[in-house]
């Protein structure tokens, strides 16, 4: 995939971030421990820097690792993080 598709795939995973099927916006079910998508975009940065305690990283990367909209959009921040060391 190109570069500038993969930018266009980003934007729109973002924009539609609240999309993965749950009760509203700001509370999902796709995972336990009552993590919602939205704590997890406020907090993407923190959680792929290791910037947080453990025991909130863990909690997020449960959330990440069941709801596919927040696996999208992790795995998105990460590949543009790679495109950015590359160039």
């Amino acid at each position: 995939m190109s570069d500038e598709l993969f930018v266009r795939k980003l934007e729109e995973t973002i924009i539609s971030s609240k999309e993965c099927g749950c009760v509203s916006d700001y509370e999902c079910d796709c995972a336990s421990d009552e993590c919602s998508c939205d704590e997890v975009s406020e907090h993407l940065f923190e959680l792929l820097d290791a910037q947080m305690p453990e025991e909130q990283a863990a909690r997020l990367r449960h959330h990440v690792e069941t709801c596919p909209n927040c696996s999208r959009l992790t795995e998105a921040e990460a590949h543009v993080r790679d495109i950015v060391r590359r160039s």
